[in-house]
């Protein structure tokens, strides 16, 4: 069908649509948004709820023409509990309802998110402007979010025109700028690096002749005797490193814990810096297993957390809630939940206020700063490694860390597997000091039996992890003041576990009658094994501030390696005093050569029409000049045809003149330079 455009209308023979005019403009401009205004059509996340903003601007699709004039908000749906996924922003011609507005494409919730495809048929046509990231579980969108594909031509693009200027004559002239520009800057470099390159080698030549004279000296100095005496005891010195390093290789502490870390730098003695806070889940025992309108106590006026390790949903006071979730203000709160292992922590206003706000408080970013997984063992490589530890976890030393990851383990079957390995994203490092006592300020669960991996004693650490007697009494209790054996080391703030055998055992109770300290601990006898090892995890009475660091547990380290540092550590001492006799001339021969370093740095001066600096000076730290050079003798084109180069010594006086000839070619290209004779 052959159509045409546009004529006067007679006696209404020549009517046309809108789409008319559509394809018509269609021919000369393409679809996208107008880019004069840089924030045109930009989508802003809000930071505070599931919310994007889509800024004031222009889009041109098909010939139709869109314009927001104001800044107006676009609401994301809710994210999923388990998987994340990707919403559009789009810009949407609708011919059905004759409308072309913005509209958030909603995406599949999956492992692998991709974004929805957009729609390009004839009934509607998309121009996608951003990118929305929604992982499950968050109840704020936050700028990083967010993806801006405005300038991506398959997605939307920017509107361009058939009608181009000619630029032909700008590109012209800023060529031949261009092109005399860079002769001149080669013909400036060139004269530089030969300067500098002949000043470089005049420097080696001077700091060779120094250092051979001072080694000289140092040969004389130590006699073959005393010189193959030092050179025994820094083999011994290195011999008995190694060895220690191979008995620090075969000590792999091991701590199981149920209690989690807060990013809080603790230092110790040996140099190496723990990141912890002590969290305590007040839950206790009830959150390893599922609770039915359970109340709680808690505190009006204390902040409070609650996450499950599944990421299912926990019912509070009869409204089922995402994880993690957030809340202060109330005196008690009745929980619910049929899946996973829960906990409640007590956190700190600061912390309270980023949780869900805060992109790093945020979903699993935020969980893995909370790390609950009763039985779990964490593995720290710390000694000589310079890596990162992102979770914050601190249970114990890993000896014989080497790649800068921590392992999690979990216990099945009685064996130790992998779990999880967190990667690198924080900066830490650590280092020993040999002449220091091998004595380690950590925070850690408990006071563990020696006959394992752990080398770790208590002395009277805020969460004690103790073997303990029962004696019975028709049934069996433990830390009953009236039965002497049974008894804790320390008076009990509350009881938090009971292990059997090393494995977490559930059938047991609390009782507060008789009680060294506020609990004990009773196991009915129909329960109790008499063959089995009971251990019980406990609050030290007077010793526990969960939202404070804790610095008064202690590592200590077996016999033999003890013994070993020691030894390591007096024998460095006795050494040292062989090697303080070179010290003196080991520093000044530094000191000198970081003044040599520095005074090749040039100074440049005395620029001329040509714009090419006609002095070069070589100054040291304090000002004085040691070398001067000086072009001089210019010839008609401008190149010059003499080098002056002048060496100073350090008082300032004259040590040497040197004058050189530079030589060009044909073109005015610089080739060499010759001394004169």
């Amino acid at each position: 069908m052959e159509k045409f455009s546009f004529f006067n209308s007679v006696n209404g023979d020549r009517r046309y649509k809108a789409e008319d005019w559509a394809n018509y403009f269609n021919k000369f401009i393409t679809n996208g948004y107008f880019p004069n205004i840089a924030s045109n059509l930009q989508v802003i996340a809000s930071g505070t709820n599931m919310k994007v903003t889509l800024r004031a601007g222009a889009a041109w699709i098909n010939g139709y023409m869109y314009n927001n004039t104001t800044d107006f908000d676009l609401t994301i749906q809710t994210a999923d509990a388990v998987n994340s996924r990707k919403d559009r922003v789009v810009i949407r011609l609708d011919h059905g309802k004759r409308e072309v507005k913005a509209y958030v494409k909603k995406g599949t919730p999956s492992v692998s998110p991709v974004a929805p495809a957009l729609q390009r048929d004839a009934d509607a046509y998309e121009l996608a402007v951003a990118e929305v990231l929604v992982r499950n579980g968050v109840v704020v969108i936050t700028q990083e979010a967010v993806t801006d594909v405005r300038l991506n031509k398959d997605l939307c693009g920017v509107v361009n025109s058939l009608l181009q200027a000619d630029t032909t004559a700008i590109f012209n002239q800023y060529l031949d700028w261009f092109t005399r520009t860079k002769a001149n800057y080669d013909q400036d470099n060139s004269i530089i690096m030969s300067d500098l390159r002949k000043s470089v080698e005049d420097e080696k030549k001077r700091y060779n002749t120094e250092f051979t004279a001072w080694f000289q000296n140092l040969k004389a100095v130590l006699d073959t005797n005393t010189a193959g005496n030092l050179l025994n005891e820094i083999n011994k010195i290195n011999d008995k490193w190694n060895s220690m390093l191979v008995e620090l290789d075969k000590k792999s502490q091991a701590v199981q814990h149920g209690l989690n870390i807060v990013n809080t730098p603790v230092s110790s003695p040996l140099g190496i810096e723990i990141q912890g806070r002590t969290l305590e889940n007040l839950l206790g025992k009830d959150g390893t297993v599922s609770q039915t309108n359970k109340v709680y106590t808690v505190t009006s006026s204390k902040y409070y957390l609650i996450i499950n390790s599944s990421g299912a949903q926990v019912t509070v006071d009869s409204t089922a809630q995402n994880t993690p979730y957030k809340f202060t203000g109330k005196s008690s709160v009745k929980l619910t939940w049929t899946t996973g292992m829960v906990a409640l922590y007590e956190v700190d206003q600061a912390t309270y206020n980023k949780i869900n706000i805060d992109a790093e408080f945020s979903g699993s970013k935020l969980i893995s700063k909370f790390p609950y997984v009763e039985g779990v063992q964490h593995l720290n490589p710390v000694v000589n490694i310079a890596g990162t530890n992102p979770s914050y976890l601190y249970t114990n030393i890993f000896l014989a860390g080497q790649n800068g990851v921590n392992d999690v383990l979990y216990q099945e079957d009685g064996q130790w597997k992998v779990l999880r390995k967190w990667s690198i994203d924080k900066n830490t490092k650590a280092f020993s000091l040999l002449s220091q006592s091998i004595v380690e300020t950590v925070q850690v669960e408990g006071d563990l039996v020696a006959s394992g991996a752990a080398q770790v004693t208590i002395d009277n650490g805020v969460v004690v992890r103790e073997k303990a007697t029962p004696i019975k009494t028709v049934d069996y209790y433990i830390n009953r003041t009236d039965k002497e054996p049974s008894k804790l080391k320390n008076k009990t703030s509350r009881v938090l576990f009971l292990y059997k055998n090393g494995l977490l055992e559930t059938k047991w109770a609390k009782v507060s009658t008789n009680a060294y300290g506020n609990e004990a601990i009773v196991i009915k006898e129909s329960d109790f094994d008499p063959a089995a090892e009971y251990t019980v995890t406990y609050l030290v009475l007077d010793k526990h501030l969960f939202t404070t660091n804790v610095v008064d547990a202690k590592v200590t380290y077996n016999q033999s390696l003890a013994s070993t540092v020691r030894e390591a550590g007096e024998k460095q001492a006795d050494n040292s005093t062989l090697l303080f006799a070179q010290q003196a001339q080991v520093s000044e021969l530094t000191a000198k050569t970081r003044d040599y370093g520095l005074r090749l740095t040039p100074r440049r001066s005395g620029k001329d029409e040509n714009d090419i600096f006609t002095v070069t000076e070589y100054k040291m730290t304090n000002g004085t000049v040691r070398k001067r050079s000086e072009l001089s003798n210019p010839n008609a084109y401008g190149s010059y045809l003499t080098r002056t180069e002048t060496a100073y010594f350090e008082n300032g006086t004259v040590q040497g003149v040197t004058v050189f000839n530079l030589i060009y070619d044909a073109d005015e290209n610089f080739i060499d330079e010759v001394e004169r004779t």
